[in-house]
């Protein structure tokens, strides 16, 4: 039976110390004085048990553990995420003696400094990042393959939702374990809808489509006398979701070659142009369409939808925002409705000189732990499912958080590749020299489909 500290026994921490350098140590704490309350989740059973059940290393008469080993954590310090991972660093603590983890903190640029730390073989041990880094980072060999060490732990990827789960792996073998996953869904105003007189039928946008989509927008976006827009119907478009939306696949079935010179490819960059320049409903670019008094339009309840409603927005919205506010799913295109998924999750330096104990750790973060992380405020939907469908779903919350799960259907990953930043920047450099009238939108996929192969040709393809 997996059991876990309730929140208020949580927040007795173990002892702790806190170092010059921002890293916080964890002390195991005493097993005599640990209550534990049952953690409610069937799933959690098997492969939590067996997370901090280590290789079997030997144990000191009484059946304490031999001399803990210390662990680092690396992990972003921002003032969301930082208590969070406190957090499940002393759960952990408190759960079993023989690690003790220490949090690795770099703010500001994690992502700047934490590969410098791998060059300079003085890493963490574990640490967090998201799906993008993976593949770059394990062609550099940073990763641990942690297929095996993962099964003896008895911790199964069927537990983890798919498209999260598949993420993690190059080649057939796991690198990392999800910790949460989103679905580039939209942010409503609901207080701009209903102060216009539109009353949204319930779910309407489980069955909308591009055309009811421009329909209702043009409802409510507001042109003043220069031209410009006054208020907006959407800040943008979700990437990638607009080529889908139209049929086009950005890459090959292998990820080795750009396929996005086609009709299709076309269509969805004609779609964006529209948007902005047919339909009025996205603003054009600089100097066109300038937010009014330079606010973000958003978060001043000046657009009606903000393209990105993924769960990242959790913690922010309900502080930043003075209307009423929801998510909704994007409308349906020629073929189909698509919304861009992505994750992030945790992974073990390949040059820890503490491996088993990384890996217990590792386990931990991703089955029960991801409890705890969603009982202290939580990071996007979690990917170990039992979570998910539980604790995330039952929780009170002014989102309606299923729409995250609903998205899933026709959810689709990013292309990912080793120079996954380097292809992305070309793809926003042509899409605004189609919003800006510099190239038609034929012009741009040729021009993508030519330089994301003169790229790809220097990089071995995924898991090559």
């Amino acid at each position: 039976m997996i059991s876990l500290t309730s929140p208020r026994d949580q927040a007795r921490t173990t002892a702790h110390r806190r170092s010059t350098q921002g890293t916080v140590a964890h002390a195991p704490a005493s097993v005599a004085t640990r209550r534990w309350v049952l953690a409610g989740l069937a799933g959690l059973s098997g492969a939590a048990a067996a997370a901090c059940a280590g290789s079997g290393a030997p144990e000191a008469s009484g059946g304490k553990t031999a001399e803990p080993v210390t662990v680092q954590f690396g992990t972003r310090g921002t003032p969301d995420t930082k208590p969070l991972y406190e957090a499940v660093a002393d759960a952990f603590a408190q759960k079993q003696e023989r690690v003790r983890v220490e949090l690795w903190i770099n703010e500001p640029d994690y992502y700047t400094k934490l590969p410098v730390a791998f060059a300079g073989d003085d890493a963490p041990d574990v640490a967090f990042t998201t799906s993008r880094n993976l593949l770059p980072w394990h062609h550099r060999g940073w990763l641990l393959d942690v297929t095996g060490a993962l099964a003896r732990r008895k911790v199964r990827g069927s537990n983890w939702f798919q498209l999260a789960a598949d993420e993690w792996q190059v080649g057939g073998k796991r690198y990392g374990v999800p910790q949460g996953w989103g679905t580039g869904v939209m942010g409503i105003n609901k207080t701009l809808f209903q102060g216009t007189g539109i009353a949204l039928k319930p779910e309407f946008d489980a069955t909308w489509k591009h055309d009811d989509f421009i329909r209702l927008l043009k409802q409510v976006v507001r042109i003043g006398g220069d031209g410009n827009l006054e208020r907006w119907g959407i800040d943008g478009w979700q990437a990638w979701s607009f080529f889908w939306d139209f049929g086009a696949e950005f890459l090959s079935k292998e990820k080795t070659r750009c396929t996005v010179n086609t009709p299709e490819g076309a269509a969805g960059m004609q779609w964006l142009y529209d948007l902005a320049w047919s339909h009025r409903v996205m603003p054009r670019p600089k100097p066109h369409d300038p937010p009014v008094g330079g606010a973000n339009m958003w978060q001043s309840g000046n657009s009606a939808l903000t393209q990105n409603g993924g769960p990242h927005v959790l913690p922010a919205w309900p502080r930043q925002l003075t209307f009423g506010f929801d998510i909704a799913l994007y409308p349906a295109g020629p073929a189909g409705k698509h919304h861009r998924f992505y994750s992030d999750g945790y992974f073990v330096w390949s040059g820890s000189k503490r491996q088993d104990a990384a890996m217990d750790f590792l386990a931990y973060l991703g089955t029960e732990g991801q409890q705890v992380l969603e009982q202290h405020g939580g990071r996007l939907v979690p990917a170990y499912r039992p979570v998910a469908e539980g604790i995330f779903l039952k929780g009170e919350s002014p989102f309606t958080k299923k729409k995250w799960l609903d998205a899933l259907k026709g959810a689709k990953s990013q292309p990912l590749v080793v120079p996954f930043d380097e292809m992305s920047k070309i793809v926003n450099t042509h899409k605004n020299n189609v919003l800006a009238q510099k190239e038609s939108p034929r012009e741009a996929v040729a021009a993508i489909e030519r330089e994301v192969n003169v790229l790809l040709a220097g990089y071995p393809p995924p898991g090559g």
